[in-house]
């Protein structure tokens, strides 16, 4: 989930970035220290199997199957309380945490689904229609396991390259509420695009022109500089904009934000609030 950003457009490209990051940088590095198929890490890979007696103690018969699931994952079948097992033992907290449970019933069919926080970030498995909420269950727990790359489970499923193909090209409508009147999706994206493009050069002209009695010739009315996060490994880096208006005798700083070009375009909005309030009377760009 992307942050609030003052369009659409940006508001995508923050979410991509955020995925982005989690998955080149965070899981990347994950892949870089062997982490994910270290014996040592899952506490080698007989320590991620429950022992087969000690699964069978925790099968409930599809008969006793309960109404509330959480806080038990042992009701839930052997799949699950493996599940359970490897997420709170065998994975570092920041890797994953404990699953949480839910599931759907429709008609004679159920699916379930595991939630699971990796990074910081929840991640849904959902299982698919099963005859009993015991085996949906339990085909939730293996798909997840399947991609923790659980050892074990490691060869239990394997993508559909046809079906990513088809579903890269499926992407959802636009909410109504991000269509303006007499635009269309694609008008407003363009619209969008071409104001973001021209955003710096837009308040620069105003602020030229707000101060064009007092700016003297070949003076810059604004002076920029970057901080960069040294400690932020994500890509595109954290940049937080600062810039100086000399003949406004105000200096405006932007928040963190992934890339040099947004933490400016996110400055440059401060500077439009500015001038929003002491010089209401301004041309409107």
């Amino acid at each position: 989930i992307g942050s609030w950003r003052l369009s659409k457009k940006m508001a995508q490209r923050d979410a991509a970035e955020r995925t982005l990051a989690l998955f080149v940088n965070r899981w990347g590095q994950v892949a870089m220290k062997d982490l994910g198929y270290s014996a040592s890490f899952f506490g080698g890979a007989s320590a991620c199997k429950v022992d087969a007696e000690d699964a069978a103690e925790h099968r409930v018969e599809e008969e006793e199957e309960p109404e509330e699931t959480e806080g038990d994952d042992s009701s839930l079948g052997p799949e699950a309380v493996v599940l359970a097992e490897f997420c709170s033992r065998r994975m570092r907290p920041a890797v994953a945490g404990p699953p949480t449970w839910s599931h759907r019933s429709d008609g004679n069919q159920f699916q379930a689904f595991a939630e699971i926080l990796i990074f910081g970030v929840p991640h849904t498995f959902p299982g698919k229609n099963s005859d009993s909420q015991l085996e949906a269950y339990a085909d939730a727990a293996r798909r997840a396991l399947w991609y923790l790359q659980c050892p074990g489970y490691e060869d239990l499923f394997e993508p559909d390259p046809a079906f990513v193909r088809v579903a890269s090209q499926r992407l959802p409508d636009a909410s109504p509420s991000w269509q303006r009147d007499g635009l269309g999706a694609r008008g407003e994206e363009r619209q969008l695009a071409a104001e973001r493009k021209t955003l710096v050069m837009r308040v620069q002209n105003r602020l030229q022109q707000v101060y064009a009695r007092q700016l003297e010739a070949g003076t810059s009315v604004w002076y920029w500089s970057y901080d960069r996060q040294p400690r932020d490994r994500g890509w595109p880096p954290l940049f937080r904009a600062t810039v100086h208006v000399p003949l406004a005798g105000s200096t405006f700083t932007g928040t963190w934000t992934r890339g040099q070009r947004e933490a400016q375009l996110d400055t440059c909005m401060k500077i439009v609030a500015y001038l929003d309030e002491a010089f209401p009377n301004s041309k409107v760009f």
